[in-house]
């Protein structure tokens, strides 16, 4: 008798069958991956416009309540609002002599179909007012 030496069509499919499923895996893995680094990176620049909006915002010698806004070049918005802190009842009556303000800066962007946000908040000690 001679043996054929060989795969048969059943074999060879199979083989393909497996493969086509674990091509299929791998690359479902990449693209998570991939996808999950550049939302790192819209947040990481986000970080950045935040970070540096907030210093601007309290580098000054006198803080501006209100809201301040604008747009990057690359499409990050960015707000920056400035408010009295409200103090915890009976602290109001030590008559502190200066005046405390929550600094807060956000920033937000479009990502495909979701609406993303990140925002840096600080408290920074103002003159009081006579």
């Amino acid at each position: 008798m001679k043996k054929n030496s060989g795969f048969s069509l059943l074999e060879v499919l199979v083989a393909f069958a497996v493969l086509a499923i674990s091509l299929g895996v791998v690359m479902r893995v990449f693209s998570a991956s991939v996808r999950g680094a550049l939302i790192s990176e819209q947040y990481s620049r986000a970080m950045i416009v935040a970070e540096s909006r907030l210093a601007a915002a309290i580098g000054k010698e006198e803080l501006d309540e209100g809201v301040a806004s604008g747009e990057t070049e690359d499409g990050y918005r960015w707000q920056v609002e400035i408010e009295p802190y409200v103090l915890e009842e009976g602290v109001d009556d030590l008559r502190l002599r200066v005046k405390p303000y929550e600094v807060v800066a956000s920033v937000s962007w479009t990502d495909g179909k979701a609406e993303r946000e990140f925002a840096l908040t600080t408290l920074r000690l103002g003159a009081d007012q006579p």
